[in-house]
């Protein structure tokens, strides 16, 4: 939303038609000019620009770390997430299987690979439903960390095993071949690259 008030503030004679959904939307059929996408991307025909890359990690509440019943701890390598409840986002490329490479740290196995099939009470299609879910206190998440930036800056939520990096995630700027030249179609995608290129975001 910042990014769409920004561009109506310098735009004020364009109209934006929002539509919000995590899922795959055919952009042809829908109508629609532009889209944001996240993570690979299929084989198709739209034109597709790539803006930025996203980061991603496991992150849990302190609220969730807190009441963790007695001789649970905080997981210290992925296969440690077998005793924890995880928060699964269905809309994951992988699903709840989770993919994990060792880094360099003190307990980093330089290059390890390990990868986690993710359990836990909900399952969801929204990361807006994830991301109250992990501020609520139910589990774990495997998740962009900008969905969480506030709240990471504050200690609210905590990355977990920093020291097992995942691969981040596109963000793509996709558009049907037709709309792509299309004034207002390039003026958005203008500004959000811009915007993203920006420190910070």
């Amino acid at each position: 939303m910042p990014l769409v008030r920004s561009f109506l503030d310098a735009h004020p004679e364009v109209r934006i038609d929002l539509n919000l959904n995590d899922g795959y939307i055919d952009l042809v059929e829908q109508g629609m000019d532009i889209a944001v996408r996240v993570g690979d991307l299929p084989d198709s025909g739209l034109i597709a620009r790539r803006v930025a890359t996203s980061q991603r990690a496991l992150v849990a509440s302190r609220e969730y770390l807190r009441a963790l019943p007695r001789g649970v701890k905080a997981p210290r390598e992925p296969a440690d997430l077998a005793l924890h409840n995880c928060i699964v986002y269905t809309e994951l490329a992988t699903g709840n299987e989770w993919n994990f490479r060792a880094g360099g740290g003190p307990r980093g196995r330089g290059g390890a690979r390990q990868q986690v099939r993710a359990q836990g009470n909900l399952r969801t299609n929204s990361s807006e439903v994830v991301r109250a879910a992990v501020l609520d206190g139910m589990g774990i998440s495997f998740s962009p960390v900008w969905l969480f930036s506030a709240e990471i800056a504050s200690g609210e939520v905590q990355v977990l095993l920093p020291e097992w990096t995942v691969a981040p995630m596109s963000i793509n700027l996709v558009s049907p071949p037709q709309r792509r030249n299309a004034a207002k179609v390039v003026a958005f995608a203008e500004h959000v690259a811009a915007a993203l290129a920006q420190p910070g975001n």
